[in-house]
């Protein structure tokens, strides 16, 4: 099966395990955990009105890491603690930069406190091995940036252990013995890195690809669905992902309310999201509609061009002389530079 879901990168994550589990379509479930935190079970307490939660996660007992060694809470308040050292360098720390208490009940229990609300704090924390990175940690934090963990012989608890990697052309997996699951279905498994789109199609037609992650553009599985119909069947779906534009509040052009508002008002989602071909609806919110935590965010900003330019207008973003061009209060034309990772 190929997909090009974002989704499909956390089936190719052979190694790892984690609390909480995500199937492809967005489904939490319990992995390291014995279950998801809900009201309905009582693992996930909510108080509106102060705006906090708590949650609570029991771990699986006899669950080992692939070394053989046990993996209890101390493993959790570990990782968390490493995760949110200012001197580890981490893409990010949301949410839980929101915890503002973690709490070791038992060694296969967690409680934990959030001045948070969203799904988000039911998905689980971070787990790293303590036994592993602990030494390296309390001789200099600093010291796990450079740590040859996860290239050379990382430790986890997931279905696979890394039987032999070669950087940047190969990683062979094979069975995790240690694995609480038991016998994974697959003896080995081959991720191969092809960079050239092309070079995979290629491979994929010659039938050298049984699956792959975000493999191939629509162009080409669209070429796929027609030459390989009689062997492979191409399915389109509504992803289940979600991209981020996040705004600076720091920078000359966020750091104004109203310039930041003026880009909600201006952001035609539904448009975007049907240009983007994943949906024919709007993009109201990052949690699916009818759960606990939606809100509509198009309630509070429908697209409006005209509010959106008020709101420059009022900031000090004045036009230039032919009427095409915002202009900063500095002085400095806007023009809007969007890094993105390829």
């Amino acid at each position: 099966m190929t997909s090009s879901s974002a989704y499909t990168a956390e089936a190719v994550n052979y190694i790892y395990g984690a609390l909480i589990g995500i199937t492809p379509t967005g489904v939490l479930y319990p992995d390291i955990a014995t279950a998801v935190p809900s009201t309905a079970n009582g693992l996930l307490k909510i108080d509106n009105a102060a705006g906090i939660a708590e949650t609570k996660y029991i771990l699986r007992k006899g669950v080992k890491w692939s070394d053989g060694q046990p993996v209890t809470s101390d493993d959790v308040i570990f990782a968390y603690n490493m995760q949110m050292n200012d001197v580890i360098q981490v893409v990010s720390r949301y949410p839980y930069d929101s915890i503002t208490e973690i709490k070791k009940i038992d060694n296969y229990t967690i409680d934990v406190k959030w001045s948070l609300l969203t799904p988000v704090i039911t998905y689980g924390l971070p787990i790293y091995p303590k036994h592993i990175l602990g030494p390296i940690y309390d001789k200099d934090p600093a010291l796990i940036n450079s740590a040859d963990y996860a290239t050379k012989n990382p430790v986890h608890c997931g279905p696979y252990i890394v039987d032999k990697l070669v950087a940047g052309q190969y990683v062979i997996y094979k069975a995790n013995p240690n694995w609480y699951g038991g016998q994974p279905v697959l003896d080995s498994i081959t991720e191969r890195v092809i960079n050239d789109t092309n070079t995979q199609f290629a491979n994929m037609l010659a039938g050298g690809i049984d699956t792959g992650s975000q493999i191939l553009t629509l162009d080409l599985a669209k070429q796929v669905a027609v030459r390989m119909a009689s062997i492979m069947n191409v399915t389109y779906v509504v992803g289940s992902s979600f991209g981020i534009m996040q705004l600076n509040h720091t920078s000359e052009w966020f750091k104004d309310v109203r310039v930041r508002q003026a880009f909600m008002y201006a952001l035609d989602r539904k448009e975007m999201v049907i240009r983007a071909n994943v949906a024919d609806s709007p993009a109201y919110s990052f949690v699916p509609e009818g759960t606990w935590a939606f809100k509509s965010v198009l309630s509070k900003y429908t697209v409006n061009f005209d509010k959106a330019n008020e709101l420059l207008d009022a900031a000090g973003w004045k036009w230039n002389a032919a009427h095409t061009e915002r202009i900063l209060p500095s002085g400095t034309p806007a023009k809007l530079k969007i890094p993105y990772a390829t």
